[in-house]
């Protein structure tokens, strides 16, 4: 079960953070030839909009900022009209050259975004994870778009399913519920390196494509400044984790209630996130969660 011990990761040493980027072109992700995922184990330059205004009294007021406090077992509820999650970062967001992401999600939808990294200045986001006809995509910006996706059943079912998405020396990766989907060795880098934060339920569905809200639930959202391997992300997988672990940039296990407006990083950086969009009546907390 999850909980969140500010006090405990306050006094742990922060992590380095390094800088970051995404795009997308077909839904064809390339599994491996002749290449294995590590051992052990898309930038878009589109109009760089803005989510729609969100009512004051639902969204940017102070309000109740810690709300009914943590849940052991709670997820997010996002309704795919206006509600995202946004998620702060140390400058220089994420790291061009070694990054995973890993997020737990559950819908019914055919498309949403789940996970990216973004601007706020400049235009564009990188590094996004979505799902495009019910399939799971993973873009790169490089600055080509680069995409892999998988290609088995439609993820759309309304069970709780596990996203990791790496990129590093070894490649582009994506996993879903600990299984290796997609892939491409060729691309190891993002050139997308003017990224400011992350955006969850919100964002591109690839290089060029639209700006899409998701509906559905997500949980445990997780940042990295390494490329984890596939031994890595099954070790973590379904658990929490030392927020301490070396690499581990943000930690966002979305556990609160009531009309908690914020979402703690339990990492010692204290990136919190801030949900924008979401109504409170009822709570977009739910009970339980993905784990």
């Amino acid at each position: 079960m999850k909980g969140v011990d500010r006090l405990a990761a306050f006094a742990l040493a922060i992590t380095s953070i390094l800088g970051g980027a995404l795009v997308p072109a077909g839904c064809g992700g390339k599994l491996a030839a002749n290449r294995s995922p590590p051992s052990g184990a898309t930038g878009n330059i589109d109009s760089g909009a803005v989510p729609p205004a969100t009512d004051a009294s639902e969204a940017d007021s102070p309000g109740d900022v810690t709300g009914e406090g943590s849940s052991s077992s709670a997820a997010l509820r996002f309704d795919g009209v206006r509600a995202y999650l946004n998620l702060a970062a140390a400058s220089g967001a994420a790291s061009e050259k070694a990054f995973s992401s890993e997020i737990w999600f559950r819908t019914t939808s055919l498309t949403g975004v789940l996970f990216e990294v973004y601007s706020s200045g400049m235009p564009g986001a990188d590094r996004s994870t979505f799902l495009r006809a019910g399939q799971v995509c993973f873009y790169v910006y490089t600055p080509a778009f680069s995409e892999v996706c998988t290609t088995g059943a439609t993820l759309n079912d309304g069970a709780w399913h596990n996203v990791a998405a790496t990129l590093g020396a070894a490649g582009q990766f994506v996993y879903v519920d600990g299984m290796l989907q997609g892939m491409d060795p060729a691309v190891t880098t993002s050139a997308f390196n003017w990224d400011t934060g992350f955006r969850v339920g919100y964002g591109y569905i690839g290089g060029n494509g639209p700006l899409v809200f998701f509906a559905g639930d997500i949980d445990d959202v997780r940042v990295w400044s390494v490329q984890r391997t596939a031994a890595e992300l099954a070790a973590g997988r379904g658990h929490s984790i030392d927020p301490a672990t070396v690499g581990l940039q943000g930690y966002w296990k979305l556990d609160e209630s009531g009309t908690a407006k914020i979402a703690p990083d339990s990492t010692a950086a204290m990136n919190d996130g801030t949900l924008l969009g979401f109504s409170f009546n009822p709570s977009p907390w739910i009970s339980p969660g993905a784990f």
